[in-house]
């Protein structure tokens, strides 16, 4: 018997570097302030941007969190990539078929993977890694992220 409704998030990172081809897969939980703001106003209200932490301590549920995992300066163009959900099954939600985009155009230091609202008032999913990973200039990288809920 489960003790009731969760919610999971899925990163898919490809990255491209000079030829060749590496995935790798982060599991999270979200956060409650996410949980809360999904069913107050739903995911289709808010425009989300995909960033990499490039360093500070915190947790997902850290009230700090917003100062601590500011973005890695990653895009040759300045622009954020969005985090635009496509309703592909009851129950889940993804990007797949938009993944963001991100073209490294120095080599940057990254900690982590998250998502958070335009506005930052609400961090969707924070993903840290175990290492930090060097991105490096040239890098192409692709994140999908998949929000399923779960009985748990």
């Amino acid at each position: 018997m489960s003790d009731g409704l969760g919610f999971r998030g899925t990163y898919e990172v490809e990255l491209r570097r000079g030829g060749e081809t590496s995935r790798s897969v982060t599991t999270n939980t979200l956060t409650w302030e996410a949980v809360t703001s999904i069913f107050r106003e739903g995911l289709a209200n808010r425009v989300w941007l995909v960033g990499f932490k490039d360093g500070g301590e915190g947790s997902a549920d850290d009230t700090t969190v917003r100062r601590l995992w500011s973005p890695a300066p990653v895009r040759l163009d300045g622009v954020r990539p969005v985090w635009t959900p496509n309703f592909t099954v009851p129950g889940m939600v993804t990007n797949r078929a938009n993944p963001a985009m991100f073209y490294i155009d120095q080599d940057t230091p990254v900690d982590g993977i998250y998502i958070a609202s335009e506005d930052g008032r609400v961090l969707l999913s924070v993903a840290e890694w175990c290492a930090t990973q060097e991105l490096r200039e040239g890098d192409e990288l692709s994140v999908t992220y998949t929000l399923e809920a779960v009985l748990e």
